[in-house]
């Protein structure tokens, strides 16, 4: 399958490409040229499939004309291995729970991490590049950060540079960080997010006009990271099949909390593969940039959530995608609804559900669980998607609810007492360069 550049469909890449490249040469974000529709048996069978079996479904849709059956199987296990339970942890009536945070850094961003490491990976063996270094990039001052080293940090061949606003990387982040080992270089460059993502997508792009292909992205716009939470969603659709049947599963809404539009993306390209929705819902914090968007409108004095911090940006990476697949601002309204949700109510929320679910709910989820439970009158099973552990927000967990979180051992085991060094560099691409050329 080829993959085309949102702004001009005349411009495609192969999946190589694609996936190093994160962009299109105009520097436009890429689709697939077609989305495939989804035969009708596997939705007769769908409840009696794993959530492997459906990923594997799923990605071969969009991969399978790359990678061997085998090979692409294998990626596909590896990334989907740890569960996704649904649960209800408010008994009848209430939402369920799509619990994406049991991988090994307990975050959503595990699934897309470990199946775009699993294709690069495959990309490096399949053309001979061992013995020459591969440099990804990836800008994030949060979980990103922490699933993508984790996913690559055994891959021969491969240095990781992930480039922070300066002042972002929390310790106990950076600790974690830091026991990933020497082929991980953190960068802090001054700025926020938006300059450290121009930075990084100014260096790829000259890069490879200059023919260096061993230069890539990491970013939430990479196609490879895009794919996979597609699935939740197929995966969502068959655990409700099961227990309400078909018919009311088919009108079961999805409420997605949304920072960069990775997930709401992913949503939508799973209706055009044949997923029966009742409803998609973009839930926010107060900034609420895709409901202000679909407003046109440009106010941006809303103060950012001190809660949830991932939802802040003012213009989300994967906006003109989500535009691109819905046809513009009516499509996006025809499709999805949105809410928004102040600090006040994700404190309430986090204390309320608090003693309802063993882990409790992090700041992003609880936005999710409380815009889902306005839904929950209307008859048809509502599903929250919780994006991370409480843990990953320790700090901000603790000081809402009261109460201590227990470290599950994927984030125990991987504390570091020795913090990796942090390279400062200005927010220009000629810095970056330079700084990525030292460090090699």
């Amino acid at each position: 399958m080829k993959f085309v550049s949102i702004s001009n469909p005349h411009i495609q890449m192969g999946l190589p490409e694609a996936v190093s490249a994160c962009i299109a040469p105009d520097g436009s974000l890429l689709l697939p040229e077609r989305i495939p529709v989804l035969p009708g048996a596997f939705f007769n069978n769908i409840s009696e499939l794993t959530l492997r079996e459906i990923a594997y479904v799923v990605v071969t849709s969009f991969f399978g004309d790359d990678l061997p059956p085998q090979d692409l199987k294998r990626i596909a296990d590896r990334a989907f291995a740890m569960d996704i339970p649904l649960s209800s942890p408010a008994g009848k009536g209430a939402p369920y729970l799509l619990e994406l945070y049991h991988g090994p850094t307990l975050t959503c961003k595990d699934f897309g991490a470990v199946f775009m490491a699993g294709i690069i990976d495959w990309l490096r063996t399949r053309h001979k590049e061992n013995g020459n270094t591969r440099n990804i990039l990836l800008a994030s001052a949060g979980y990103s950060a922490v699933a993508i080293a984790s996913a690559f940090r055994n891959i021969p061949d491969v240095e990781l540079f992930i480039v922070s606003p300066h002042g972002s990387l929390k310790r106990r982040r950076h600790s974690i960080l830091s026991s990933f080992g020497p082929r991980i270089h953190i960068l802090e460059a001054h700025g926020n997010i938006d300059n450290c993502n121009a930075m990084v997508r100014g260096f790829i792009s000259e890069s490879r006009s200059a023919g260096d292909l061993l230069v890539g992205g990491a970013n939430s716009v990479n196609i490879a990271r895009l794919i996979p939470p597609v699935v939740f969603f197929f995966h969502a659709y068959a655990r409700l099949c099961a227990i309400h049947g078909p018919e009311k599963a088919a009108r079961a809404v999805y409420v997605v909390p949304c920072g960069n539009l990775t997930m709401l993306c992913a949503a939508v390209i799973a209706t055009r593969m044949g997923l029966p929705v009742g409803r998609i819902v973009a839930s926010s914090s107060c900034r609420d940039a895709l409901g202000r968007y679909l407003r046109n409108d440009s106010d941006t004095s809303t103060s950012p959530s001190d809660l949830a911090p991932s939802m802040n940006s003012a213009k989300p990476t994967n906006l003109p995608r989500l535009d691109a697949l819905c046809g513009g601002r009516e499509g996006i309204e025809r499709e999805i609804d949105t809410a928004s949700v102040s600090d006040d109510e994700i404190a309430e929320t986090m204390r309320r559900m608090r003693p309802l679910l063993r882990s409790g709910l992090c700041p992003h989820s609880a936005v999710a669980w409380s815009v889902a439970e306005r839904y929950s009158s209307q008859g048809v099973p509502v599903v929250a998607l919780a994006t991370s552990h409480p843990a990953v927000d320790i700090d901000i967990y603790t000081s809402v609810t009261g109460a201590p979180v227990e470290l599950p051992h994927q984030l125990t085991r991987l504390m570091n007492t020795r913090l990796a060094h942090v390279e400062r560099l200005a927010p220009t691409v000629q810095a970056l360069r330079k700084c990525v050329r030292n460090m090699k």
